[in-house]
């Protein structure tokens, strides 16, 4: 009975944990998008600097991404991008562009040497 006492008692602790976190990230994904749309740098989002680097995050690695962006984008003569640290549709377009994917994994941005930017 105790056992049992236990194993209900972590169940409920585990999905406790879990609905807080997929709270928390669904409020950062709204505030993100919200200052994407308004163009507000006031009440900036926590930054997300976790990888894989996809539309929503920001930070410093974002930042050094956009950079990598646009030197391979003058490469290839075509428009570079904004350098604001913000993962959006105008990066996610780019890095497809060059990458073919709209995703920025740990691996692929330490190959590229990307945070030595």
């Amino acid at each position: 009975m105790e056992k049992k006492k236990l194993i209900i008692g972590g169940v409920l602790l585990l999905v406790a944990i879990g609905g807080y976190m997929g709270f928390r990230y669904i409020k950062e994904r709204q505030q993100a998008k919200a200052n994407e749309k308004s163009g507000s740098r006031d009440e900036i989002a926590p930054v997300l600097e976790s990888f894989p680097l996809a539309k929503g995050k920001r930070g410093d690695n974002v930042t050094k991404l956009q950079k990598w962006l646009n030197i391979n984008l003058k490469v290839k003569k075509q428009p570079e991008i904004k350098v604001d640290g913000i993962f959006g549709t105008e990066t996610e377009t780019a890095l497809k562009a060059i990458t073919g994917k709209t995703t920025m994994d740990k691996t692929y941005f330490d190959n590229a040497k990307i945070a030595n930017l």
